[in-house]
């Protein structure tokens, strides 16, 4: 029954291999002409290029591609000669595509090029563009003033060192997508003048270094604006703007603020001038600088469905919070005003359904995590307690829809832990925390799982006697795994399929357990069908080895990783597992 390891052949040999891609290459030639553009579309033009050779028909057949997509690779930083030929190979392609319309034209220069102004203004004179996608991080590019004037135009995105100088007239009817990033304004003006001839913009998106006496204007006035993106790196003072910041956008529905960790001031002006009624999402972030509260009319928003905060910002108590629409909520890392905080702000989320809380928790930010939500479907959970054994602080968590739980745990755990089951649950990756009590908690609330995911630390022995896991069909172990655990799990899962094991599992007294261990679990007899263990070479490691595939009937597969073991005792280690009597006759075996 012993097999040798499974080598992946294919089993009508190379030559229907080959037959098989000459069908292929055949069935796609017999496409019409605009299928096979369309498919060349979605390559760049080097890869279009490169498909010329395949047959006569296909040899001019990129030049009519509408998509213009030129990009250097990596090596042009460092390679002269490699710079030199992508500028051979631009000017050819810009000449063997002038007669063709182009819609699309993105250009990406990681190195420096003098010309890349000629091939910009050589791309502009296709008055039929729709898609225009610059970027040049290292060199300074002035904009064809004729860009200005191109009425198809839908999405531009520069990035880089790209001088942006807007003409008297500006005129984009037809821009929905507008990406602003890292450019450079001709003057104070610029950006609220390119802003004004967008009439129908749908998005936008600015990332911007400010420098004093360089401010540029944030007049922003566009009644159809959906979605706006901001990002400020270095100074976003209002001290060096002789403007107040304005913002005009009815219909703004997402929202997205990020601040760098250096010169900072104003942070709540910039917040309470983008915050508009009718949002439906919002995401802040503001660096560890200075502490921020956020006006109480966010808490109030009844159309907010996610809301996302990260860093700096202080999570007090507001009068009220009334969110009925909020079903996305993120605190990372925030500061909150008293232990209830939490509580006081969950309260007013009716309808919740993802929440996410990342905090570390000491004496100057001590606070309850009480999670009791009837419609939460999915929660994630990293705190880090600081704290000394005399504070009250509080863990409780009653979520009975949930299905996806992310948990981890470090430091001392909370006096006080209350966990109810989760009877809906279908996926949880929990790194186990320290103190018994806990995790019997938490384990008893997860025994309806069907996929879990644990990293255990080195005291971690067993499970409860009572713990089982009706449910489950996917484990995976990490950390200090003992076998008395891997034992728990097969022999109080019956439904498991697959076991993963990423850390060497360790084994006492020669494999003694293996060796003796009577009734064999259900799983291993009815469902087992994959096995994952990363083995060191050990005799007791042989022994489970051996024990799981004398007993697992419908095992397919079983996966050995050897990367920590001798090189000089590998070969026999691996051979000695081949050899083993193997239930199931379908298994097969693979070292990596």
């Amino acid at each position: 029954m012993a097999n040798s390891p499974a080598q992946t052949t294919s089993s009508n040999g190379p030559e229907a291999s080959k037959k098989a891609c000459t069908g292929c290459s055949d069935r796609i030639s017999d496409l019409p002409d605009h299928l096979i553009l369309q498919i060349l579309s979605f390559l760049s033009t080097k890869q279009a290029v490169e498909t010329s050779v395949l047959s006569k028909r296909w040899g001019l057949l990129w030049t009519v591609v509408p998509t213009l997509h030129l990009e250097d690779s990596y090596q042009s930083i460092f390679d002269e000669q490699a710079r030199v030929k992508f500028v051979h190979f631009v000017d050819k392609v810009l000449f063997l595509k002038k007669a063709a319309s182009v819609e699309k034209f993105l250009l990406d220069c990681k190195s420096d090029y003098w010309c890349i102004d000629t091939w910009i203004c050589s791309a502009m004179e296709e008055r039929s563009l729709r898609e225009v996608d610059i970027s040049v991080p290292n060199y300074t590019v002035e904009i064809p003033s004729g860009l200005f004037l191109m009425k198809t135009l839908k999405i531009l995105k520069l990035y880089g060192k790209i001088l942006v100088d807007v003409p008297v007239s500006v005129c984009f009817p037809s821009l929905k997508i507008l990406h602003l990033r890292w450019v450079i304004y001709a003057d104070v003006k610029s950006l609220s003048c390119l802003i004004s001839g967008c009439m129908n913009l749908g998005e936008l998106r600015i990332d911007t270094k400010n420098k004093r006496k360089k401010w540029v204007h944030f007049d922003i006035s566009t009644p159809t604006l959906d979605s706006l993106s901001l990002f400020f790196e270095g100074r976003c003072d209002l001290r060096y703007c002789d403007r107040t910041v304005g913002f005009f956008t009815p219909s703004l529905k997402y929202l997205k603020l990020s601040f760098s960790r250096r010169g900072q001031s104003d942070i709540n002006t910039w917040i309470c001038s983008t915050i508009q009624p009718g949002l439906q999402a919002v995401d802040i972030f503001v660096p560890r600088v200075e502490e921020l509260k956020l006006p109480s009319a966010l808490f109030l928003m009844k159309t907010l469905k996610i809301l996302k905060l990260h860093g700096a910002i202080m999570v007090d108590d507001p009068v009220s919070v009334c969110l009925p629409s909020l079903k996305v909520l993120h605190l990372l890392w925030v500061n909150y005003a008293d232990i209830d905080s939490i509580s006081c702000f969950i309260s007013g989320c009716l309808n919740l359904e993802e929440l996410r809380i990342e905090a570390k928790i000491c004496l100057q930010n001590i606070v309850n995590i009480e999670v009791s939500i009837p419609t939460l479907k999915k929660l994630s959970l990293a705190l880090k307690y600081f704290l000394p054994d005399m504070c009250e602080e509080k863990l409780e968590i009653n979520v009975p829809a949930l299905n996806n739980l992310d948990f981890s745990s470090y430091g001392l755990t909370p006096s006080q832990r209350f966990i109810e089951n989760f009877p809906c649950i279908i996926e949880a990756n929990v790194s186990v925390p320290a103190g018994k009590r806990y995790r019997i908690q938490l384990f008893k609330a997860l025994n309806a799982v069907k996929r879990l995911r644990l990293i255990c630390h080195q005291d971690f022995f067993c499970l409860e006697p009572n713990s089982l896991f009706v449910n489950l069909t996917l484990l995976e172990l990490r950390g200090g795994v003992r076998e008395t655990l891997v034992l728990h799990f097969l022999q109080n899962s019956p439904k498991l399929e697959t076991l993963v094991v990423h850390n060497k599992v360790l084994i006492r007294n020669g494999g003694h357990l293996w060796t003796h261990l009577e009734p064999v679990p259900t799983c291993i007899l009815s469902s087992l069908s994959m096995a994952c263990f990363e083995l060191q070479g050990l005799k007791s490691e042989l022994k489970m080895v051996e024990y799981i595939l004398k007993n697992a009937r419908v095992l397919r597969t079983m996966e050995i990783y050897t990367s920590k073991m001798p090189s000089d005792s590998k070969l026999c280690f691996l051979e000695k597992i081949s050899m083993l009597p193997r239930s199931s006759e379908n298994c097969q075996l693979s070292f990596k």
